[in-house]
């Protein structure tokens, strides 16, 4: 099925939960961005049931503007960000989204690096870039180790395709190319991850790995610079510790995903019962000797697998929730692949 067309250009995305605090610096270097020659931009602002006078706040800030960017505000009552990026995604207008969080902050050439990407490579689905954290107090010495889930870093050891090596790309600062959301939504695709969980993480996985399913592929450049900024509240290891039992709790349904698109099929009811008490079996399994090997450890590592491990069991043992949102992904799957034919691969 041939998607609609879309006029050329970015929307750029901003889900904000009482977000003005964080706004301005967000703003400002969106101000500063270089818009590519002939290119139409627009930036897109959800607000998802904020209580600081967000909304005012962002009205007030571009009616004192001169900004060369269309600006759209939008409001989502639902609570989450899922449900703010499909109200931003299902009203956009131009070809690329860029995703950006209220406390990224863009560097001024990330939209002529994305435009030239875009002009240079065919079937790109997503692009991908560096992310450096601006800290507001010290940084803690177990950073490191856990900056993969603050999402800072490098997500490829070099510009280039990047698809074969994984199967998830980040939300922050991720460029989507929009025929992706017009597949899935032809076949009335919802988030599933990160918002019938309850927990706001792992929607931009379940997008990275429905547009790889789509035949789309993945590009990195670390061109592509934003900045983080960390708060001194959130650099506390029971914050670290939240971002891995969120992680867990999103795995058992990527698992689901990927054992349904191995078969290329919907699966009966018998089949789908079988996956899920397979799940229970090996998260048990997995939990039991992760508690044996962390009893005498003080490895934070260690400790942090752990709590993965054991919000991926509590989440496979919700039998009514798990076998809901388990039920949701094999239908889709099966509409998936009705209008598509078949499981598509990238190179």
């Amino acid at each position: 099925m041939s998607p609609k067309a879309r006029i050329p250009g970015f929307s750029i995305v901003i889900c904000t939960y009482n977000g003005k605090e964080r706004l301005q610096r967000t703003f400002e270097h969106i101000q500063r961005l270089t818009i590519p020659a002939n290119t139409q931009v627009e930036l897109v602002v959800v607000d998802n049931r904020s209580t600081d006078g967000t909304a005012a706040y962002i009205r007030d800030y571009f009616e004192s503007k001169d900004s060369q960017i269309e600006i759209k505000i939008l409001t989502e009552a639902k609570p989450g960000k899922p449900y703010a990026l499909e109200k931003a995604f299902n009203q956009v207008s131009y070809s690329h989204t860029l995703t950006c969080d209220d406390d990224n902050w863009l560097d001024s050439n990330y939209l002529m690096v994305a435009k030239h990407l875009i002009d240079e490579h065919k079937n790109l689905g997503i692009i991908g870039g560096k992310v450096e954290a601006v800290f507001e107090a010290d940084v803690p010495d177990w950073f490191d180790l856990v900056k993969d889930a603050y999402v800072v870093g490098e997500q490829a050891k070099e510009a280039g395709f990047f698809d074969q090596f994984t199967d998830f790309v980040w939300g922050a600062g991720m460029i989507l190319n929009m025929e992706v959301w017009d597949k899935l939504r032809a076949i009335d695709y919802s988030f599933v991850i990160g918002k019938n969980i309850g927990k706001a993480v792992g929607e931009d996985s379940e997008l990275s790995l429905l547009t790889k399913y789509l035949g789309y592929r993945f590009y990195y450049d670390d061109r592509l610079l934003l900045k983080h900024f960390m708060p001194e509240k959130r650099m506390k290891w029971t914050v670290a510790t939240s971002y891995y039992q969120g992680f867990g709790s999103t795995k058992p349904y990527f698992i689901l995903y990927k054992n349904i698109y191995k078969k290329g099929r919907e699966l009966t009811f018998i089949e789908l019962e079988r996956e899920i008490l397979r799940l229970m079996i090996y998260t048990s399994k997995q939990l039991r000797s992760f508690k044996k090997r962390t009893n005498n450890s003080n490895d934070p590592a260690l400790a942090l697998e752990y709590e993965l491990f054991k919000a991926y069991r509590n989440e496979v043992m919700s039998p009514v929730k798990f076998r809901r949102n388990a039920s949701i992904i094999n239908r889709f799957m099966g509409r998936f692949y009705k209008l598509y034919d078949k499981p598509q691969a990238c190179p």
